[in-house]
C-alpha cells in the first residue's frame, strides 16, 4: 500500500474478474515467487501468508474457484495430465493448517 497508493484498491481483483465473466488463470512469477501451485491457491483464497488480516478479502476466491483457475486443461483422452488425489484435509482452509 505504501508503494501503490490509491491503486491498491483495485490490485489483484480476482473475484471481480470472475464475477465479470473473465476466464481467470492462476500461475507463478517464478523465479521471483514460488513455482508451487498450492502456494498460488493459498494466496488466492486466504490473501495473506503471515497471520496479518487478509488483503482485500472481498477479492478472495473459493478453493474450488482457485483450483479451477490453476488447472490448465481438462481430464480427457489425449490431454496431458499430472494427477494427484487430495483427501478431505486438502480442502481445509490453508490458514488453519
Amino acid at each position: 500500500e505504501k508503494l501503490w497508493g490509491d491503486r491498491v484498491s483495485y490490485a489483484y481483483p480476482m473475484k471481480s474478474f470472475l464475477d465479470a465473466g473473465v476466464k481467470l488463470i492462476l500461475g507463478s512469477d517464478a523465479p521471483v515467487a514460488p513455482l508451487d501451485p498450492w502456494h498460488t491457491i493459498e494466496m488466492a483464497t486466504a490473501r495473506t501468508a503471515d497471520g496479518r488480516p487478509a488483503w482485500h478479502p472481498e477479492e478472495a476466491l473459493t478453493r474450488s474457484q482457485a483450483i479451477k483457475a490453476s488447472s490448465r486443461t481438462t481430464i480427457d483422452v489425449g490431454q496431458p495430465a499430472d494427477l494427484i488425489f487430495v483427501g478431505p484435509d486438502g480442502v481445509i482452509p490453508f490458514i488453519e493448517l
